[in-house]
């Protein structure tokens, strides 16, 4: 018996594994500084040597 693939990506949070859902943004304010706090969320895959390519918050 193999082990199954999570539909939905799992994260440690706090000692505990908690599925996270979709959920819809009530704002773009509200996206735009949830994206500014962590940039990171963003994967833009990785440069030739293996180094993440990254964002750095310019303005908003």
């Amino acid at each position: 018996m193999g082990l199954e693939v999570a539909e939905q990506p799992v994260f440690l949070l706090g000692g505990g594994l908690n599925a996270l859902e979709p959920a819809p943004f009530d704002t773009e304010a509200e996206f735009q500084a949830l994206l500014a706090c962590h940039p990171r969320i963003l994967d833009f895959g990785s440069l030739a040597d293996g180094r993440p390519l990254r964002l750095v918050l310019v303005a908003r």
